[in-house]
């Protein structure tokens, strides 16, 4: 081979690699407390558990837009996370899926969330993204859109 084949191929195998590095997160600080952000300006808040290998008590403040018929209308709240945790996995990642269900007094009659992100700078901080779409009791569909968020632990 010629010169330029072989540093072309170990140029290529090079950056792969750091590619693959960058990608790659971290493992969040165990029994953080992280707040930040969403792409709306609005808060975000959840805790990791001791072991460091579950979200609890996910908070986000949210606009859904909602529809019925030809009316739209739109509803500022927040939701929050009750029963379940949300496994990170050994390189930071973590993604969760529920249905959900509003309380007593609650609009929301049944829906689907999610969440997804990731934990980098040594677990100092997390971007992630979050859906909602539910059903009022009134009928209406609603949905949250992609909202994404940033936090840090709090100090």
């Amino acid at each position: 081979m010629r010169r330029w084949q072989i540093f072309l191929a170990t140029s290529l195998a090079c950056g792969g690699l750091a590619v693959a590095v960058v990608a790659m997160g971290s493992p969040p600080r165990k029994g953080a407390t992280y707040v930040g952000e969403t792409s709306g300006g609005r808060t975000v808040s959840f805790r990791v558990t001791p072991q460091g290998d579950l979200i609890r008590r996910f908070r986000i403040a949210r606009v859904l837009v909602c529809r019925r018929g030809e009316r739209r209308t739109a509803l500022l709240g927040r939701f929050r996370q009750v029963r379940t945790g949300i496994r990170v996995g050994r390189t930071g990642g973590f993604h969760g899926e529920a249905r959900v269900s509003g309380g007593g007094d609650s609009r929301i009659e049944s829906g689907r969330v999610c969440v997804r992100g990731v934990f980098r700078s040594n677990g100092r901080v997390v971007s992630g993204r979050y859906r909602e779409h539910v059903r009022l009791r009134d009928g209406s569909i609603c949905t949250a859109g992609l909202v994404r968020f940033m936090a840090r632990t709090r100090r």
